[in-house]
């Protein structure tokens, strides 16, 4: 069990740097849910433009990727940075939306640092690809 100055001490140890370090990419932090028979995302991906943003739906995976490339201010190659925490790169993410989902029901908006998607859900019926057959 750890005593209170214990627990400060490991968090006066903590590198904030950490993560730049790991050069870890933008996480997407995304919220799913359904509503009427859609299926919504939620997709965190503040500081991006839509042009870098690309959604694409294949064998019954939606695929997020996006991308920021570094623009340099005038004046910025002579500032004397101290830390730096906003970084190029990019992210990637996959999420299984099923076989029968059609580029048409699918939709797209990005405002606010917010990407939303919107899937309308297949009918039960057309999930089904199974042929049955009949014994006799």
């Amino acid at each position: 069990m750890f005593m209170e100055n214990e627990v400060l001490n490991l968090f006066d140890n903590f590198d904030e740097d950490l993560f730049a370090k790991m050069n870890i990419p933008d996480i997407m932090r995304t919220d799913i849910y359904e509503l009427d028979g859609k299926i919504l995302f939620e997709v965190e991906l503040p500081g991006y433009e839509i042009p870098n943003i690309c959604a694409d739906l294949k064998e019954g995976y939606l695929t997020i990727l996006a991308s920021k490339t570094k623009k340099i201010e005038s004046g910025e190659e002579k500032r004397g940075y101290i830390k730096r925490e906003r970084h190029i790169g990019g992210c990637k993410r996959k999420y299984y939306v099923g076989k029968n989902v059609n580029q048409k029901d699918v939709h797209a908006s990005y405002k606010h640092g917010i990407l939303k998607i919107m899937i309308d859900l297949p009918d039960k019926a057309i999930e089904d690809k199974r042929k049955y057959i009949e014994i006799h």
